[in-house]
């Protein structure tokens, strides 16, 4: 550098801040800056002190905290921002004149905006809370709706047993009353009609289970009705009573509750198994064993009764399905049935499901 430019460039030159306007209005820059929210626009002008003339000093500038970097300002001396997120501030500004060096000492003002009150962590902490609690209320009443629907439905289903019991069962007892004191009556009556009377009340008889174990069926998922096996021992208790069959339940193993559709699958085929039990096998004795066994479930029902040869098709004796019904009942919730019977030995029916 010869003589001529070092004179023409000069030395760097002083820097100074000479006001900061926010929103046209200027704030006192030796008091502690802490600039309201609300405000959009931010102005810093300053200027640069040398002998070189005006028009040959360019400035640079860079606001820590919103700029990546320098911005080359040319000869303007003026710096604006708009809409700047709140925080902690500084703004820096430097000189040069031509091409020299850029001054040593640069200019500072530092400022923090504060924060529009939804920016606060307060203001986000409460926020959480509120809508933590409208999570929990929305959780509350759609479990109070659901409860409420559920129990509409209980009613309902104690409702139809009720009138199943007060009607269509007591009429059964009153027509199978009536058919025995005719049987008594028609001891001099051929006997094909004597035999006609029997099966018409065998039917009845036949009917007023079917009634009854809808009634069972029915109340058996009112919510007073006990865990899944307090169930089956009142099912399978009432069902045996009625037969005068001597029914014993064990449970082996720790119990633990299964899903409400896995317990509602194993109870039907509880009920269908005694049921059967009750109607084909002639039994005095019956044996159910519900085992719990690390995530394996296996209900046994075992009865002395006079057991059948079974179809490859999975019908039962005198061409009744219910095997079929069970098998299918099993297969719905993934688990393995096997029947075991011979003529004169009994019958075992044992359900296997493998809970995750």
């Amino acid at each position: 550098m010869d003589g001529r430019t070092a004179l023409a460039n000069g030395p760097a030159p002083s820097v100074v801040v000479e006001s900061l306007s926010v929103d046209d209005r200027a704030v006192d820059l030796s008091a502690a800056l802490d600039i309201r929210p609300n405000h959009d626009r931010l102005a810093f002008e300053y200027t640069g002190i040398t002998f070189v003339s005006a028009q040959r000093v360019r400035f640079r500038y860079m606001l820590e905290g919103f700029d990546h970097g320098w911005v080359d300002a040319g000869t303007r001396r003026t710096a604006y921002y708009t809409s700047l997120p709140p925080g902690d501030y500084l703004f820096r500004v430097a000189a040069r004149a031509n091409d020299g060096d850029w001054s040593a000492q640069e200019a500072d003002v530092a400022f923090r905006l504060l924060p529009r009150f939804y920016q606060t962590f307060w203001f986000y902490l409460l926020l959480a809370v509120a809508l933590g609690f409208a999570v929990y209320a929305f959780s509350r009443w759609r479990v109070h709706q659901v409860e409420g629907q559920f129990n509409a439905v209980l009613a309902e289903r104690n409702r139809i047993a009720r009138e199943i019991h007060d009607t269509l069962a007591q009429g059964f007892v009153a027509v199978s009353l009536q058919l025995e004191l005719l049987a008594r009556k028609l001891v001099d009556a051929p006997a094909d009609v004597g035999a006609l009377v029997m099966q018409t009340r065998a039917m009845v008889q036949s009917g007023l289970e079917e009634a009854r174990r809808s009634i069972w069926e029915l109340r058996s998922q009112s919510s007073d009705a006990g865990d899944f096996r307090s169930r089956l021992s009142r099912m399978a208790s009432e069902i045996g009573k009625r037969a005068g069959l001597n029914v014993q339940l064990r449970v082996l193993g720790t119990y633990r509750a299964l899903p409400e559709r896995m317990e509602s699958e194993f109870l039907k085929i509880g009920q269908e198994a005694v049921t059967n039990v009750v109607r084909h096998a002639q039994a005095k004795q019956l044996k159910i064993d519900l085992t719990y066994e690390g995530k394996k479930v296996r209900m046994l029902i075992a009865d002395d009764g006079r057991g059948f040869a079974a179809e490859a098709n999975g019908s039962g004796p005198e061409g009744h399905y219910g095997l079929r019904g069970m098998r299918e009942r099993a297969e719905q919730i993934g688990a393995q049935l096997a029947v075991k019977s011979m003529p004169g030995e009994g019958t075992q029916i044992e359900v296997e499901k493998i809970v995750p």
